[in-house]
């Protein structure tokens, strides 16, 4: 370890930090760094001091990530050290306090450890690029935890196809006391209603809509805390959001996804008059076993509900003279009727809900059903949406 005097020379810089901390710091910015980045200085951290204050930041151009840290720190400086490098060596020390000597002149950064020195290449940050800026936006406060879990249960329908960015994302809408959140692919949907609210501050509009991409989504969903009660903050522009108040104190700022929304409301059937109360768990497992005999290239299952109060499953790959039957129990209203489902998006629908029993609405072969908590009014909007395959 180095007790070096560096107050005197002001082209340098020092850290004394444990080597766990900055680790696990440093890991909540992974999901911004760039590693095929057209601008190359992105593959860096960027790691000021100034004022005794240690400030790190990633970015991959649309989205950027900061954290300060708690760090004993001296001198000023800003320099881009690289991201894999620095993260792989804190990977292999033990838990221990570290001293990074930071010197401008020479653009390098020094890691002493017990062990020994470490020097890494660094480069100035003049070619780091300016994080958006939010301008006349609207601020929401959340319960974290709410928000992220509904993040977990809104992700699996979001689409994967390239050519359809706004689907890949998620969209939250805002009024003046309610948050919803949808995700949709084309063959299902999920909407879903925060209550938690502690406060929307929009700007002057009744509604504000925005998409927010894929990566905050699931940074948005990763968060587990003990905490049940802290608050998030999302400020959010036509272009820009901004969420303050993340675990461990840390920033992120993102460019929306600027192709409109679909409207999804229109989308929701509106007399789907035949009901069926089943159990959540048989008709999940019910499915898993089905599974196994449906054809590799086009896994679907036909439903078929009749008035004996029980559901009947079937699935086959008649190529490979496979087939399977299933019969259960159920609570069925309505006129006989057999509809087709995609495996895939059946199974992501039942395993949105945590309830011991679900209502699926149904209206024609060709109609989308709705799949609700069997316990919610027809007014609830939390709902999942299966579009039938012919």
């Amino acid at each position: 370890m180095i007790t070096e005097d560096i107050d005197s020379k002001q082209h340098k810089a020092k850290i004394n930090i444990s080597s766990d901390f900055f680790l696990e710091r440093i890991k909540d910015l992974s999901f911004c760094v760039d590693r095929n980045p057209t601008l190359p200085i992105l593959k860096n951290i960027r790691i000021e001091i100034q004022e005794g204050v240690t400030t790190l930041t990633t970015s991959d151009l649309i989205n950027t990530a900061q954290i300060r840290i708690e760090a004993v720190a001296s001198g000023k400086c800003s320099i881009c050290v690289p991201f894999d490098l620095l993260i792989k060596h804190l990977s292999t020390l033990a838990n221990e306090e570290l001293t990074l000597l930071f010197d401008l002149h020479t653009h390098t950064l020094k890691i002493f450890t017990q062990f020994g020195e470490y020097e890494l290449p660094g480069e100035p940050t003049n070619l780091w690029p300016v994080p958006h800026q939010i301008e006349n936006g609207s601020t929401l406060e959340v319960i974290a935890t709410d928000l992220s879990a509904t993040m977990r249960d809104a992700l699996p329908f979001a689409s994967t196809d390239p050519t359809r960015p706004v689907l890949n994302g998620i969209n939250i809408s805002l009024t003046s006391s309610e948050i919803s959140i949808c995700s949709l692919n084309g063959h299902a949907m999920c909407i879903r209603r925060i209550n938690s609210v502690i406060k929307i501050q929009n700007s002057d509009q009744n509604k504000v809509s925005f998409t927010i991409s894929p990566k905050i989504a699931k940074l948005l969903a990763s968060f587990n805390l003990d905490d049940q009660t802290k608050p998030l903050q999302l400020m959010a522009s036509n272009s820009v959001i901004k969420l303050e108040d993340l675990p461990h104190d840390f920033t992120v700022i993102s460019q929306l996804i600027e192709e409109p929304y679909p409207d999804y409301v229109s989308l929701v059937p509106k007399e789907n008059l035949n009901h069926i109360i089943i159990d959540r768990n048989i008709l999940a497992l019910a499915l898993l076993r089905v599974e196994p005999f449906l054809d590799n290239d086009n896994k679907y299952v036909k439903i078929k509900l009749t008035e004996q109060n029980t559901l009947s499953l079937k699935g086959e790959d008649s190529q490979n003279s496979r087939h399977a039957w299933e019969t259960i129990p159920a609570f069925y209203s309505g006129e006989e009727i057999e509809i087709n489902f995609l495996l895939k998006n059946l199974k992501t629908a039942v395993g949105a809900w945590k309830c011991p029993k679900l209502r699926i609405e149904l209206s024609r072969p060709n109609i989308a059903a709705i799949i609700r908590d069997s316990e919610s009014t027809d007014q609830d909007p939390n709902i999942v949406l299966v579009v039938p395959v012919a």
